[in-house]
């Protein structure tokens, strides 16, 4: 089995700590935190899609 690119490992740990602080905070009531996190989970997420599709083009 191979082993996971270190970029990919990068990318999940920026998406996990932003939707670690996005969603207790939705849930706290703190929109603005929360929608600014959850926002830019969602840009890295995109751009991380369009990366890896141009890479593998």
């Amino acid at each position: 089995m191979d082993h996971a690119r270190p970029e990919y490992a990068i990318i999940v740990a920026i998406l996990g700590i932003l939707l670690a602080i996005g969603v207790p905070a939705l849930k706290r009531g703190q929109f603005i935190v929360a929608g600014l996190c959850l926002g830019l989970a969602v840009v890295v997420f995109g751009w991380t899609i369009v990366a890896i599709r141009r890479s593998r083009g």
